[in-house]
């Protein structure tokens, strides 16, 4: 369960528009989604890879909010061929 200061934290971020700081990103961004997140749905993902511009939407199948832990193996396989020219 997430402590009083964390859900602050949560509330607080999520108030925040970003959409416009996205449209300033000009570097090639990897963007890595899990198919099934219940937190941050997937068109959040979707909606990001839109706004920045020159970047990739990886989504991994069957994980959910935390690919990296889940399915660590996928998303640095992803990362690897993200970074290598």
């Amino acid at each position: 369960d997430a402590t009083p200061e964390m859900r602050e934290t949560m509330v607080n971020l999520l108030s925040i528009d970003l959409k416009p700081e996205l449209k300033k990103i000009n570097i090639p961004t990897l963007i890595v989604w899990g198919e099934k997140d219940r937190i941050t749905p997937l068109s959040d993902g979707k909606l990001m890879q839109k706004l920045i511009h020159n970047s990739q939407l990886y989504i991994v199948k069957e994980a959910r909010h935390s690919p990296q832990f889940t399915h660590p193996e996928a998303v640095c396989e992803k990362i690897w061929l993200f970074l290598t020219p």
